[in-house]
């Protein structure tokens, strides 16, 4: 009998990315978009991390 032990909690995903709540076309080169990337990419928007919030009230 083999035992493995380690392993990942999420397995697939090579890099998480976190975006922003916006919408604009994403196109290939931008972080956003899947066709950027050579290998699997899981995102999370950050519901709260709009650009007037994070740019002009410094927050």
């Amino acid at each position: 009998m083999t035992t493995v032990d380690g392993g990942k909690a999420v397995d697939g995903a090579e890099i998480g990315v976190l975006i922003l709540a916006v919408r604009f076309p994403r196109i290939p080169g931008d972080t956003g978009d899947t066709r950027t990337w050579p290998f699997p990419v899981r995102y999370r928007v950050v519901c709260c991390a709009l650009p007037d919030r994070l740019v002009r009230r410094s927050a």
